[in-house]
């Protein structure tokens, strides 16, 4: 997977969140050190998207997401995991079978970065308020997907350090996780 590892990480078990988003195509996850750094912000240690492809099987899909976080986990001994579950929108009816196949492959990602937690066994933790006042902020004040997730990425920004660039949206909405957690 090529995670790199920084030389001198002070691995207090409670201040280290492992947040994941997770995706049959794409599960964004980032680890967060909540003790202080820079400017007095979070810092972000390291993220990344797992990737898988249509082509593999089912089976391999899954388990690949489940040996990358079980990975990301063994390296960082996250104190906890903060995994983003599914919102059940209404959609249009001639859409609602393809949204029941993409919420079954979602339910199925969250289920390998379940076991994920217990093959390490890291606590679970479910998204807290400030993560949801977010997005339910978020929903009212900004019509688009995409803009809701411009200005997602842009609060992460300004409440932590350690993002370099532009990172996918995965990431940053599993960076927002692990600051909830």
């Amino acid at each position: 997977m090529g995670i790199q590892q920084e030389n001198e990480i002070v691995r207090l078990p409670n201040e280290i969140v492992l947040g994941i988003d997770p995706g049959i195509q794409s599960t964004g996850w980032a680890v967060l050190n909540h003790a202080p750094g820079a400017g007095g912000k979070p810092r972000v240690m390291s993220y990344g998207v797992i990737k898988t492809y249509s082509r593999w099987t089912f089976e391999r899909r899954v388990k690949k997401i489940r040996d990358d976080l079980t990975e990301v986990a063994g390296l960082y001994h996250p104190g906890r995991v903060v995994i983003e579950g599914f919102v059940m929108l209404r959609g249009r009816a001639g859409a609602q079978a393809n949204f029941n196949r993409s919420a079954f492959k979602t339910g199925v990602a969250v289920g390998a970065a379940v076991a994920a937690c217990g093959d390490c066994s890291v606590e679970l933790v479910t998204p807290g308020t400030i993560q949801r006042r977010l997005n339910v902020s978020l929903s009212k004040r900004v019509s688009t997907r995409e803009a809701r997730k411009a200005v997602m990425a842009r609060v992460v920004r300004e409440l932590t350090t350690g993002l370099d660039g532009v990172v996918a949206d995965h990431i940053t909405d599993a960076v927002g996780l692990a600051l909830a957690g």
